[in-house]
């Protein structure tokens, strides 16, 4: 991001779209026809007294995420990033600075949320399934509604009242 040259540059992550979506974002960048939806309100606020914080990041969610974990660690706040993943199966994939873990829900999760301190707060990114997964499970755990934070991508299912 160039502030003074007002050039930003922008990644998009086209993997959850259908082709005939990602060709049209496509042809609208290379014609300059594009708009950008802006919120006011942040994706994520931190809160007081947070001193440590477990993220659980979809992969297609990952490069959006970037600058909330720098965010983080220029604030020197403890944190463990779980990336959801595809690419694994049943195993769990320890690095340095985060932990691969299978799309699905298994035992792992509920044991990374129920083994953490009081006032750990939760960040979750990832499709809608996956965020209300993982948001069921901190709730069993324990967590209140201003611990966890959110943010969903993709359709959403659809639900049917009776």
């Amino acid at each position: 991001m160039n502030k003074t040259e007002k050039k930003y540059r922008l990644f998009l992550v086209t993997q959850s779209c259908s082709n005939k979506d990602r060709d049209l974002i496509i042809d609208s960048l290379e014609t300059g026809l594009f708009c950008c939806e802006v919120s006011l309100q942040p994706f994520f606020t931190l809160r007081t007294n947070v001193h440590k914080m477990l993220l659980f990041i979809d992969e297609l969610a990952i490069l959006e995420r970037l600058a909330l974990i720098d965010f983080l660690s220029k604030r020197k706040i403890d944190k463990e990033l779980y990336v959801k993943t595809e690419k694994i199966s049943l195993s769990i994939i320890f690095f340095n600075q985060f932990t691969l873990l299978p799309m699905g829900f298994s035992s792992t999760e509920y044991q990374i949320l129920s083994q953490q301190y009081i006032g750990t707060n939760l960040f979750i990114a990832g499709n809608w399934e996956t965020v209300k997964q993982l948001k069921k499970l901190a709730y069993e755990v324990g967590y209140e509604d201003d611990e966890i934070q959110y943010s969903e991508y993709g359709k959403k299912g659809k639900c049917i009242l009776r």
